[in-house]
């Protein structure tokens, strides 16, 4: 068990290292993402890989690809140019401290006498659920997001519908919006805000709605996303699209909320039976049962 405490700890080190050493291994992408918002990328010439970040790189791809990472870091709201290696190094991390709270369990702590193969299966376990705890806490994240995008939209397509009809245009109408919104609804003006910039820089207006829809991931912003979408290339009025959409966003909302008023009994019964109905039978039948306690 020594053997293998030295060997996991020379891979905890080794591990560690990379970790540290990540960003500076990863090449610096920073130059393409104009290129890459524009649209899809054209043919490239392959940069010269360097032999340790290829083999890290080729690990990453295997486990997800870095686009979707990306675009997950995204719904997250997580965009900075780093987050991808954070990500990875915060991965590492969580595996290498986990393992070695194991190791120590099953040498020195509960677990010291446990058989061999359960020990392996502690130490690996933990080595596995420190690596992918990362990644659940970023779709927890990725769902909270999605949730507070999806409640605030409707008042954020509402006001849009108001300041277009007053005569903006529709950057300056998403420009307004954002700033209404900073305080109340802070995850809508990011985006909202990202996508004023997109439209002021980039070619294709339409990319910059699928943007915004990829990195929501609420269908009701996608429903919008795609109406004005179409109402950039065929022409139609903005004003007229948004309020047919905005009647069946409030509709859907509607729905939703029938939908969830109509679980909550089912939902409540179990804490009911467990915190309720305990507390209301020493209520009523604690009096009498001390007064028969006392007669006695």
């Amino acid at each position: 068990m020594t053997g293998l405490l030295f060997v996991t700890a020379a891979l905890a080190a080794l591990f560690l290292a990379l970790a540290l050493a990540w960003p500076r291994l990863t090449p610096d992408r920073r130059p393409r993402q104009i290129a890459q918002l524009a649209g899809p990328a054209t043919a490239r010439p392959a940069a010269r890989p360097i032999p340790l970040a290829g083999v890290v790189a080729y690990l990453r791809a295997r486990l997800r690809t870095e686009a979707d990472v990306k675009a997950r870091l995204a719904q997250a709201g997580r965009r900075a140019d780093g987050e991808v290696a954070a990500l990875l190094s915060r991965r590492l991390l969580w595996a290498i401290a986990l393992t070695i709270l194991a190791l120590f369990t099953v040498t020195l702590g509960a677990a010291k006498g446990a058989s061999v193969p359960l020990k392996l299966l502690l130490t690996f376990g933990a080595a596995g659920g420190g690596f992918w705890l990362p990644m659940l806490l970023l779709e927890n994240a990725i769902q909270k997001r999605r949730a507070a995008l999806t409640l605030s939209f409707p008042d954020g397509l509402d006001l849009l519908l108001i300041c277009i009809d007053s005569g903006l245009s529709l950057d300056q109408a998403l420009r307004r919006v954002a700033d209404e919104l900073a305080q109340d609804h802070p995850e809508l003006a990011d985006e909202l805000a990202v996508t004023v910039s997109e439209l002021a820089f980039l070619p294709d207006r339409r990319h910059c709605f699928d943007n915004l829809a990829a990195r929501s991931g609420a269908v009701s912003i996608k429903t919008v996303t795609l109406a004005l979408a179409q109402a950039e290339r065929y022409g139609t009025p903005i004003a007229a699209t948004l309020r047919a959409v905005a009647q069946d966003i409030r509709a859907e909302r509607i729905t939703l909320a029938e939908k969830a008023a109509g679980a909550l009994p089912a939902k409540l019964t179990v804490p009911m039976i467990l915190f309720f109905l305990p507390a209301l039978l020493i209520v009523i039948l604690g009096p009498a049962i001390l007064a028969i306690a006392g007669g006695r």
